[in-house]
């Protein structure tokens, strides 16, 4: 359809319409006359004015001067003359006095009309917050409508100042109002921040105390006295310089409002190398295991440096045990089925400079101590018909190791052997065997597969049909025994600690239905070594102690054992769960493992083959 065009001072708007009601005819006509008018206004001269140039929306500083005197008493007005590219509604010159940290604004504010802008900006010095000396210009705010445009003093990203900034600083005279030193009371330190499951290093600065706290900081670091960086409030330090003896220092500023800066360095953060401990003994409940560090070890520090080590005891790898921090740790009955691990914390001229962690071990539930060879896992002693006494020494996932080891000779004569765990108090599991004439030998182990000698600790036991390992019975923290004489009265003799006895007492009677007990430690939960007892028609009773020398309940376990020549228990025999074991030889000489734990209504049982051939054996313990 035919358009008509309309033009506008300053602007071409194009609109389209119909041209309703005309025929062609009708138009040729205005055709032609629109034909002569538009011939008209090319030859005739332009009359128009050209379009006004558009608003520099940005207003930029063209020019600044300080017009008052360098140096202002109080009382005075610090003026700055200033010319904008285009208007704005505020500019607003920033200054922080000698503290760094006092801000004091000069300012101009107004609502002037479109085009370049000069004007001057003012504060008046007051004698009670501006203090005596320099005053440094640092930035300058101009609002423009809802923006803003910022000069920063020493920016190279920003808007460029066309003044050089310090011809713009002044000087306050106010000696009645002067900035004070800030007194450095404790020198500030770099280290290691204990965090993260004492596992990874996390370095931390120590701003150390101020006569006045401090609102801020700036840093300068230094690598073995040579600059490195400047402003980051952090550091870390690649294990590349670990054990090197290289030396970050920092170069500390402390900030305060009306105080003076102060500058202190930090003494040299040496970061550690050293091998990392290992968790040694048996970590079952109320057991105790050690972190053994090395010292010697210990790598990067200067000569002469005297380090400290203390430990932090972890469960679950990162979680800190509250108190454990000695060199030994009694894991507790909360702490079964978790991983146990130790971090060696060292220490050097008041910052910690190295952490180093042990691999973890599984905390087992309360039982004996079985590991005769020092390996943390537990192991089986047998008697073969000779008198010889061989250790099998179980491996980390409840079998055994292949190789055996004879550890006596000449046994055949004794009419009862068991182990009581660690009787004399050193560590180390012991062996207890009964002679023909009721003596009670006590074999101390030593700890490494071997012994350390022998003596009575008993008569008169001929009288007892069975002499029963009886853990912590009585929660006094030491080894002690059960037992049971023909009558089926059951007697205490606690354990002292220290390889002899403290006073029986009779904790029961009726077991003359039983032909076998012995513990395998707690199954229950509690942290107190739990009982099974063997009835004549083969099954296996549990019996739970109180942990102070009585009993709590019993049950009757399914299973029969009516064809096991041996029973015994073996803690926890497995190093993968947190489960204690007991064993059975069947009379086919096959030897059994089986798991006890609460973990439902019923107990979780898991039973192993863990070797055969074991039938002809005349004890096994």
């Amino acid at each position: 359809m035919p358009t008509t065009t309309s033009h506008h001072s300053g602007e071409d708007v194009m609109t389209t319409r119909t041209v309703a009601g005309l025929s062609p005819t009708k138009l040729r006509p205005l055709a032609a006359l629109l034909g002569v008018l538009l011939a008209a206004m090319l030859l005739a001269p332009a009359s128009l004015q050209p379009a006004a140039a558009a608003e520099d929306p940005v207003p930029k500083i063209v020019s600044a001067q300080r017009v008052s005197t360098p140096t202002v008493a109080v009382g005075a007005t610090v003026k700055i003359a200033f010319t904008l590219a285009q208007r704005a509604q505020r500019v607003e010159f920033r200054y922080t006095d000698e503290s760094h940290v006092t801000e004091h604004r000069v300012i101009w504010s107004g609502t002037p009309a479109a085009g370049p802008l000069t004007a001057t900006a003012s504060a008046a010095v007051a004698a009670d917050t501006y203090f005596n000396g320099t005053h440094t210009l640092q930035s300058v705010i101009i609002t423009y409508g809802q923006r803003m445009l910022t000069y920063n003093r020493g920016s190279t990203y920003e808007e460029v100042l066309p003044v050089a900034w310090e011809t713009l600083d002044f000087t306050v005279s106010n000696p009645a109002n002067v900035l004070v030193p800030n007194d450095n009371i404790t020198l500030p330190a770099l280290g290691i921040r204990k965090e993260a499951g004492y596992s990874y290093p996390a370095f931390d600065v120590n701003h150390g105390t101020w006569s006045a706290p401090p609102s801020s900081y700036t840093y300068e670091w230094f690598r073995d006295g040579v600059f490195k960086s400047s402003g980051s409030n952090w550091f870390d330090v690649s294990d590349k310089y670990a054990g090197t003896g290289s030396g970050l220092t920092l170069k500390l500023t402390a900030l305060a409002a009306g105080h003076l800066p102060e500058t202190v360095e930090t003494k040299p953060f040496y970061l550690a190398a050293a091998a990392d401990p290992v968790v040694s003994g048996y970590p079952g409940v109320r057991g105790s295991v050690k972190a053994v560090f090395d010292p010697s070890t210990i790598k990067g520090l200067p000569a002469g440096a005297k380090p400290t080590v203390s430990y932090q005891w972890l469960l679950n790898i990162a979680d800190p045990i509250p108190s454990a921090t000695g060199a030994s740790y009694s894991p507790q009955p909360l702490d079964a089925g978790k991983k146990l691990g130790v971090t060696a914390v060292v220490t050097y001229d008041g910052s910690v400079v190295g952490l180093f962690r042990s691999a973890d071990v599984m905390v087992k539930h309360q039982s004996l101590l079985r590991d005769f060879d020092g390996d943390a896992k537990p192991d089986v002693i047998t008697r073969k018909p000779n008198g010889t006494l061989t250790l099998f020494r179980g491996d980390t996932y409840g079998q055994f190791k292949s190789a055996t080891k004879d550890i006596g000779w000449g046994w055949a004569g004794f009419t009862a052997l068991m182990s009581p765990g660690d009787f004399d108090g050193d560590g180390a599991m012991d062996v207890m065997a009964r002679d023909k004439s009721g003596q009670l030998w006590l074999y101390r182990g030593n700890g490494s597969g071997g012994w350390h000698g022998s003596s009575v600790i008993g008569t008169g036991w001929a009288g007892f049909s069975e002499i029963i390992p009886a853990s912590d019975f009585n929660g006094d923290g030491t080894s002690d025994v059960l037992a049971r004489d023909p009558q089926g009265r059951l007697f205490l003799y606690p354990g002292n600690g220290r390889g002899g006895w403290l006073t029986p007492t009779q904790v029961g009677q009726g077991w003359q239905s039983f032909n076998k007990v012995f513990t395998p430690g707690d199954f229950s939960g509690d942290g107190v070594s739990d009982f099974l007892a063997r009835g004549t028609d083969g099954k296996l009773s549990a019996y739970y102690p109180n942990g102070k020398g009585g009993w709590l309940s019993s049950r009757t376990l399914t299973g029969n054992y009516s064809s096991s020549i041996y029973l015994g228990g073996l803690g926890g025999f497995n190093h993968s769960d947190r489960y204690n074991y007991f064993f059975s030889v069947s009379d086919q000489g096959v030897f059994t493992t089986e798991a006890l734990g609460s973990d439902w209504n019923s107990y979780y049982r898991q039973t192993s083959q863990a070797g055969t051939g074991w039938g002809y054996l005349t004890a096994v313990f």
